[in-house]
């Protein structure tokens, strides 16, 4: 099955558009999930991700528009074969909120999305250097809350005969990857098998999890012991400082907030 389930980009982009409707017009959109982290299996759902842009001036009015839009559309008659699609559309001002409390996920779509609808390209390479410009902004620590709570729910309170799943060792290991490569190179990587060459040098265990995840196989104690280790260990050197929670953010929410206004084609002040 491809990249994108078995979908191509022109039917993800008008499932899209079916679902924002007269809310607004369709901004950007890309597949995120477990296609951009480097272990889809051929059975995985689509998750499309974006925005759409609603009339600034319906924020004027007592019933503003929708944060968000979603559904889960039924496949298209010609991709009968392809995976389920789960489509989210943030309205502009809310998908700009996620990234000014620099939600990785969110910054992992517009950075390494696989995109299927970009109504004005300029607008998100505006938006990839401002966000670039200052990073790692909190991005460590957030990645890491995820991955410790991953940790704490999965693999503390696991068992012998009740270890977590490749899916959960996977999903911990990469949010720690993640975050010690965002503090290094300052930029956004999804990939884990990226991840962990460039943190790690090294490949072997994500590749074993990788396989045993899109096997549907269960792990063996060498390999569960191997991914325990390794999570233990880039949690114990986690690049996360005790002030991390109280950035400075307010130099990027004026970016931000000028990034938003263009792509609304407002004028302020």
């Amino acid at each position: 099955m491809s990249e994108l389930g078995g979908w191509s980009r022109d039917e993800l982009a008008r499932l899209a558009s079916v679902v924002v409707g007269d809310e607004g017009e369709p901004g950007f959109y890309a597949v995120a999930g477990s296609h951009i982290y480097g272990f889809a299996a051929d059975d995985s759902d689509v998750d499309l991700r974006g925005f759409h842009v609603a009339d600034a001036a319906r924020y004027l009015l007592l019933d503003q528009p929708a944060e968000q839009l979603s559904a889960d559309p039924e496949r298209a008659a010609t991709s009968t074969a392809a995976a389920d699609v789960d489509v989210v559309s943030y309205e502009l001002r809310t998908f700009a909120t996620h990234l000014a409390r620099a939600n990785f996920t969110t910054l992992e779509l517009v950075f390494d999305g696989l995109v299927v609808a970009d109504e004005q390209p300029a607008d998100l390479d505006a938006l990839r250097s401002l966000v670039e410009e200052r990073l790692p902004l909190d991005v460590p620590s957030q990645y890491v809350g995820m991955a410790r709570h991953q940790y704490e729910r999965s693999v503390a309170a696991s068992t012998v005969s009740e270890r977590p799943s490749a899916k959960e060792y996977l999903y911990g290991v990469r949010g720690l990857l993640a975050a010690h490569y965002v503090a290094e190179e300052r930029t956004i990587e999804s990939d884990v098998r990226v991840l962990s060459d460039a943190v790690l040098g090294d490949t072997g265990v994500v590749d074993t999890l990788v396989a045993a995840k899109r096997g549907e196989r269960e792990l063996d104690g060498d390999v569960a012991s191997d991914a325990e280790r390794l999570m233990g260990e880039l949690l114990e050197t986690a690049p996360v400082d005790e002030d991390d929670s109280r950035v400075d953010k307010a130099d990027y929410r004026a970016a931000l907030d000028e990034w938003m206004l263009g792509v609304r084609g407002v004028e302020w002040g």
